[in-house]
């Protein structure tokens, strides 16, 4: 698990998705810089989609769930990740961690991403006793509802939460939320068929224009 994480964070490949000059996603196309990896590399272009889109994210929240301190410079080094995803899931499991060192790391890499994602990445910090933390997600995560929903959950955990149980599951609400992020802007971004893997599911998930269209993206 170790090394294939270490793998993932590793990778220079751009975020996939292309992001116009506010930080808002531009739906139909694909980053121009990931498109120029690809052929630099001489990699399969559906093959590093797939990975960059979707199953990099997955194999890293294994990592990311168990609490295991032995991860903490793998997961640090995924705030600087270009992909986008892969620092959310870095922020998640430095949260799990209670990693108090990391606040600073995780709301840079926040503040660094398009404006578009920054609450992605800003969420965990939701979950720290932390002044700095907290005043970072008021400014980062801009929808009230979804920050309210984060501090009442984080609230609820109480005693219960990171200092207690260390390991979360994979199906836990950040963790869904960090997936549903991304398979939307799989949908928005793709006109063709893929196949997106998530992390909480059983099996690959085949996404093609008609899914998007219902989708109403």
């Amino acid at each position: 698990m170790a090394k294939r994480a270490q793998e993932i964070v590793d990778s220079q490949a751009p975020d996939p998705v292309a992001y116009d000059a506010n930080g808002k996603s531009v739906r139909g196309v694909i980053s121009p810089e990931f498109l120029q990896w690809v052929k630099d590399n001489n990699i399969p272009k559906d093959e590093a989609e797939s990975e960059e889109m979707g199953s990099f994210a997955g194999e890293l929240s294994l990592m990311a769930s168990t609490g295991d301190r032995r991860g903490l410079p793998i997961l640090r080094k995924g705030l600087s990740s270009p992909n986008y995803a892969v620092r959310a899931m870095a922020a998640q499991g430095l949260a799990v961690l209670q990693d108090r060192d990391s606040i600073p790391l995780i709301i840079n890499a926040a503040r660094q991403a398009p404006s578009e994602i920054q609450w992605f990445i800003a969420q965990p910090l939701v979950s720290f006793n932390d002044s700095k933390a907290l005043a970072a997600a008021d400014e980062l995560i801009t929808d009230k509802k979804l920050l309210e929903d984060l501090r009442q959950r984080a609230k609820a955990k109480g005693a219960r939460g990171h200092r207690r149980s260390r390991r979360v599951s994979v199906r836990s609400e950040p963790f869904k939320a960090l997936c549903d992020q991304r398979t939307r802007q799989i949908l928005q971004q793709k006109s063709c068929c893929i196949v997106a893997i998530c992390p909480f599911r059983t099996g690959p998930i085949r996404v093609t224009n008609e899914t998007t269209d219902a989708a109403g993206l």
